[in-house]
């Protein structure tokens, strides 16, 4: 069986910054007709359902099911909103100690003081629903040790087993002993860690922002070994930086010139070797890119390779090569998509932001040679201010033009693209572009993919209803990767943070991956650290200036 591991939410995992009490109070006074004391109630630890009837009793009224259920729904239909408004606060490290577990194969649940809907409400406004498969809900009962059992069962139904309970409070503690599981406490909440110790607590951590010590404390009570890096599942291979475009947003400043040192054939053959061999079960997609991936006269040779070791490529073009011939080719040799960048409905802005005249007609030209082949393409779109009133109808082009995706790069201005900074958008004209996009993505006539503005969690989780499309926070380090033209490892194509270089390991990835410090302790999750990193660069060459 599968291992799962229980965790409570509130104090755990996150803090509600107390959104709940009022809403608790409005709530019991429209559904038992007092109004009661709710600030001196104390909610650590305790289910909802034992704190109504608890003011039920004192406040000299009857408790029965109906009247619980009215309040369940008075108490959903004030906090949801407020939950939305938010926002809530996640501590620090919680989304990649999830990941961690997901990725190596854990179940996770919860068990918690919270009704269900409010749970959910709480976990999805937190970015973090998607990562738990069930639970144990104060709406089940009001004791939270029977919840601790009954999340157990609910694993077991899943084929999981329990292995261990989160919590942060002496009654987490008790809950996770009467379902016969350890308990990992937290002194994330409001109790400390003697009080923890004394309560008996299996093992204590002080929160999750520590990584390896985190997973290290809860390997120590599952018998589960703590894991490494998260694995890859997406590698972005950066086969050649030439380019023969000059795009105004071009993360590595590529120009049509031979760059000295790219990875030869026979490496790049020896890599995939490698690579498939340490990863029998699960291989990652590659993507095949550059600068101009198609320059390499080897691209067919390293594809036919790729695809008879298992691994499943796709193609990342500029389009200036992309003939009917050659995409025939690629496709006999294994690519199973394309991507196309496109960045503006019409010639003259795709043109001016790709530094090319004629790049258009180019576009233009691979996209109805991708038709032909029978080669499947998505159309890649950078965001500027300049084209924020251009995403309708960059998602009508990509659907008259037969793409399946519209994939919406928010610039991240390093390379050349540093030089257009001024052309990302402010957080309001962010917000405007997101619901516009999840607009669109509810339509329904095109899946829409949002890339480097995770951002779009919390907007897509203020909506009533979820994206039709999946969506991704930052990516770096949890399950993608980046390989530079020159073996060096890094976090993304716009993160330059340097992760090792695979020449340095007899060309295994994947050893270089794991030995990677920068990658074990490495989670972007709802930030793009590409562009805190040119913020903080920004600040520090500022105030260089400002020195006397």
């Amino acid at each position: 069986m599968r291992p799962a591991v229980l965790f409570d939410i509130d104090g755990t995992l996150l803090h509600a910054k107390g959104l709940g009490r009022p809403a608790f109070a409005e709530a019991f006074r429209e559904a038992y007709g007092v109004a009661a004391d709710v600030e001196h109630v104390s909610f650590v630890g305790a289910t909802d359902t034992a704190v109504i009837r608890a003011l039920a009793k004192a406040n000299g009224v009857a408790s029965p099911p109906d009247r619980e259920e009215r309040f369940f729904i008075e108490l959903t239909k004030r906090l949801e909103p407020r939950l939305a408004a938010g926002p809530l606060h996640v501590y620090p490290g919680v989304r990649a100690f999830l990941e961690a577990l997901h990725a190596q194969g854990y179940v996770l649940g919860v068990v918690t003081g919270n009704i269900r809907p409010i749970a959910w409400a709480k976990l999805t406004h937190a970015g973090l629903a998607d990562l738990f498969d069930f639970g144990a809900y104060a709406s089940d009962h009001h004791d939270r040790d029977a919840l601790a059992r009954l999340a157990c069962e609910r694993a077991r139904a899943l084929g999981a087993e329990a292995r261990a309970l989160v919590g942060d409070t002496p009654k987490d503690v008790q809950a996770a002993h009467a379902a016969g599981l350890p308990c990992l406490a937290v002194t994330t909440g409001w109790v400390d860690a003697p009080t923890l110790q004394a309560a008996g607590a299996d093992a204590l951590t002080p929160g999750f922002a520590d990584l390896p010590a985190a997973l290290s404390a809860l390997a120590g009570l599952t018998g589960i070994p703590v894991p490494g890096p998260l694995p890859i599942r997406v590698l972005a291979w950066e086969l050649t930086r030439r380019c023969p475009m000059a795009c105004r947003h071009c993360r590595g400043a590529a120009r049509d010139a031979t760059y000295a040192d790219e990875l030869t054939t026979d490496e790049c053959l020896r890599m995939l070797d490698r690579l498939a061999a340490a990863c029998p079960e699960r291989k990652p997609m590659l993507i095949l890119t550059g600068g101009e991936p198609m320059f390499r006269d080897d691209l067919e040779q390293i594809a036919r390779h790729a695809t008879a070791r298992g691994f499943a490529s796709v193609l990342a073009p500029c389009g200036r090569f992309a003939d009917a011939e050659r995409l025939g080719a690629l496709k006999a040799a294994g690519i199973r998509a394309l991507s196309i960048s496109v960045d503006g409905p019409d010639a003259a802005t795709h043109d001016a932001f790709r530094g090319v005249p004629g790049a258009f007609a180019v576009a233009l030209d691979a996209m109805a040679a991708a038709r032909a082949v029978g080669m499947p393409f998505q159309v890649n779109h950078t965001v500027t201010r300049a084209g924020i009133g251009n995403l309708r109808a960059m998602r009508d082009f990509a659907l008259a033009q037969g793409a399946t995706r519209l994939d919406c790069f928010f610039l991240v201005p390093v390379g050349r693209g540093s030089e257009i900074a001024a052309q990302c958008l402010t957080d309001a004209e962010t917000e405007h572009a997101l619901e516009t996009l999840l607009d669109l993505d509810a339509e329904g006539s095109l899946p829409i993919h949002v890339t480097c503005e995770p951002r779009v969690l919390a907007v897509a989780g203020r909506r009533p209803e979820p994206p039709k499309s999946r969506l991704n926070g930052c990516m770096a380090g949890a399950g993608f990767c980046f390989l530079s033209h020159t073996g060096r490892l890094q976090p993304c194509g716009f993160h330059e943070a340097d992760g090792g270089n695979i020449r340095d390991f007899g060309l295994d990835l994947a050893a270089a991956y794991r030995a990677s410090p920068l990658f074990r302790n490495l989670r972007g999750g709802p930030r793009c650290l590409a562009r805190e990193v040119f913020a903080r660069e920004t600040i520090f060459s500022e105030n260089e200036r400002m020195q006397p």
